[in-house]
């Protein structure tokens, strides 16, 4: 359920000696530097962050990547990270001047694409709303469904934090596509006090009540008890199939 994420740890504290050209861009930097780093579905400033560190990655593979080996290479996050905290790695021989103007650069260029995606208020720019980072699930035969079966199947999206350098990792662009979807704690004196979360449920018929009961809990980080023993489960069962064969 960590959200923290280190990079922004690394990164965010270079702007407080950068001087920016507009006031949309230096109340977003402003808003960075009392910023927790942990990218809550909530959090604005996780949106101005992650948007970018997007144009970090993709700026620096444009600068730093030969042309010849782009489509074949891409760089890691922690080794751009490495060349901002020494710049003297990649940024010629006024590194930190360059360096600067290029998060400058590209900090600037983030807020100009939160602008034109989510709206001048940066309350829309919230890190885990629908347009932005959130999660929704399809069954891999959607594209198969006709209209009505579409309808049925569709599961809410729903916020959610992370991405794929928390500890809580997820991955995806526009929206989160991939992550843990299932989670088990065991407990080995007690298997009764087991824990576990799955999404978006345990059925895979959209009729049924657990078809997606699981999706909320899980996108909020939760889990469900997972009983072991005979008594447990009949407690708390919600029905029961017997199957008998046909010849008895």
């Amino acid at each position: 359920t960590d959200y923290f994420c280190i990079p922004a740890k690394t990164l965010v504290p270079f702007l407080r000696n950068i001087r920016l050209n507009t006031s949309e861009a230096q109340k977003a930097s402003d808003l960075l530097q009392n910023w927790d780093y942990v990218l809550s579905p909530t959090s604005i400033e996780a949106g101005i962050y992650v948007m970018w560190e997007r144009n970090i990655y993709q700026e620096a593979g444009r600068r730093f990547i030969p042309d010849a080996l782009k489509r074949l290479i891409s760089l890691q996050l922690y080794r751009i990270l490495e060349w901002i905290e020494n710049p003297e790695l990649k940024f010629g021989e006024n590194g930190n001047a360059n360096r600067d103007l290029f998060l400058k650069e590209t900090f600037e260029s983030a807020v100009n694409t939160l602008k034109e995606k989510y709206g001048n208020d940066m309350v829309n720019w919230k890190y885990g709303q629908e347009k932005y980072m959130h999660v929704e699930l399809k069954p891999l035969i959607y594209p198969l469904l006709n209209n009505a079966q579409k309808e049925a199947y569709a599961i809410k999206a729903v916020p959610k934090g992370g991405y794929n350098n928390t500890v809580n990792a997820t991955s995806g662009w526009e929206k989160q596509t991939s992550g843990a979807s299932f989670r088990i704690i065991s407990d080995l004196s007690d298997w009764d006090k087991t824990l576990m979360i799955n999404t978006p449920g345990q059925s895979e018929d959209p009729r049924s009540p657990f078809y997606s009961n699981l999706f909320p809990i899980w996108a909020d980080n939760e889990y469900f008890p997972a009983y072991f023993t005979a008594g447990k489960i009949k407690e708390n069962a919600y029905s029961l199939t017997i199957l008998k064969p046909v010849n008895q």
